[in-house]
């Protein structure tokens, strides 16, 4: 008799143990059918939430039972009857707000809810994501969101990229950057982490700089005349993209070319890359050397516009124009760069042209240079902060 009673109190107090085992301080709650995003933005909120408070976290469906403290993440049935219209997103507009003591974080399409995670747990839990290697996470036993918590964000630049790919910890290194909101990883490739991060490709073929050698690399002896000219009066055949030649991109060949060959590369990347996530800039830049093209027709192109650049941007918005009306959201871009950066006159950028400002910093020479250790406003950057305001203007 005494030995079932102790069974029985032993069951009990397992079975009440057990349910509160099952209590969370914090549930997560998913819309019932969360896509790729949604599921992401829950594991990082788990991740660093559960790190930081040292309470139990619990994700679940929106049609389960929640307990303990109520965050709704993405599109979710209490978030569209809270007012909140998932669709005025922009694609990585982010979106936090209390509505009766429960916690919404939603967003825009691409990584507008996983940035409304990161937003949350930067500026609410303090959490900072220094390096590939370390993430600093506060003691924040204890934690309770005001009441009146909002936060409303959208970047404001299109692509943001950092050229930092020399290092061991590759995919470690791109969720370090994904995690501060960078999106643009120029020739990278794919990886596992770009993939969950639904990480579109901004550069396409055949790579984000330095392409005429790209482009004229299979060309034969026949079509030699598309090369540079030299001051010796030899086309000059580029061997690797630092040169030693370039084009002549005054001959109506060479843009005829150029302009098919780009639409390969774009017609290429769309079957290779889902709607979406494609690219969208295609560079058409000069190879890493100083060897203009020296033919008079170049020259005197050149003299028109009061600059070597002139010609480089008559040539690109050739190109520009032709792929225009086939591919409507495509920019070509070209690097205002070594014997190209002084703005042309007497001619414009076509709407789909990006120019990419690329000055030398003064570690190259001291030829008026720019001092990158000095803000743009320094005597020392004069020159170059002509150039900026001057090719704003084109």
């Amino acid at each position: 008799m005494v030995f079932n009673k102790l069974i029985w109190l032993f069951c009990a107090f397992f079975a009440v143990f057990f349910c509160m085992d099952l209590l969370a301080d914090y549930t997560v709650i998913l819309p019932e059918k969360a896509d790729k995003q949604e599921l992401l933005a829950s594991r990082e909120l788990v991740s660093f939430l559960g790190n930081a408070t040292q309470e139990k976290v619990n994700v679940i469906r929106e049609n389960e039972k929640a307990t303990g403290k109520k965050i709704y993440i993405g599109k979710t049935a209490f978030a569209k009857k809270a007012g909140i219209i998932h669709t005025s997103f922009a694609p990585e507009e982010s979106f936090v707000k209390v509505y009766n003591d429960s916690l919404v974080i939603t967003g825009g399409n691409v990584r507008g809810i996983v940035y409304g995670v990161l937003d949350f747990l930067e500026k609410e839990l303090g959490i900072m994501f220094c390096d590939e290697t370390f993430t600093f996470i506060p003691d924040k036993k204890g934690y309770v969101w005001k009441k009146d918590l909002s936060m409303h964000h959208k970047p404001s630049f299109a692509y943001r990229g950092i050229y930092s790919y020399f290092t061991k910890h590759g995919k470690r290194r791109q969720l370090f950057m994904l995690r501060n909101r960078l999106n643009m990883f120029n020739d990278e490739g794919r990886t596992s982490v770009l993939n969950e991060w639904n990480v579109a490709k901004v550069f396409g073929a055949p790579k984000f700089c330095h392409t005429f050698y790209s482009y004229t690399k299979d060309l034969s002896k026949e079509d030699e005349d598309i090369f540079s000219l030299s001051k010796s009066g030899k086309r000059v055949r580029s061997r690797n993209a630092s040169g030693p030649g370039q084009i002549c991109q005054s001959n109506p060949k060479t843009r005829k070319f150029f302009l098919k060959k780009l639409e390969e590369y774009i017609a290429n990347d769309r079957k290779k890359y889902p709607a979406g996530l494609h690219p969208v800039i295609y560079t058409v830049d000069m190879n890493d050397n100083l060897n203009k093209c020296e033919c008079k027709p170049c020259k005197k192109i050149a003299e028109k516009y009061g600059a070597y650049s002139g010609l480089s941007l008559e040539f690109t918005n050739f190109l520009a124009a032709g792929i225009r009306k086939k591919y409507p959201d495509v920019s070509i871009l070209i690097s205002a760069y070594s014997f190209n950066c002084e703005p042309p006159k007497g001619i414009k950028a076509e709407k789909n042209v990006i120019i990419r400002l690329t000055q030398l910093g003064a570690e190259w020479g001291n030829n008026g240079n720019r001092n990158t250790l000095r803000a743009l406003s320094h005597p020392d950057n004069k020159n170059s902060l002509t150039q900026l305001e001057e090719w704003r203007e084109i």
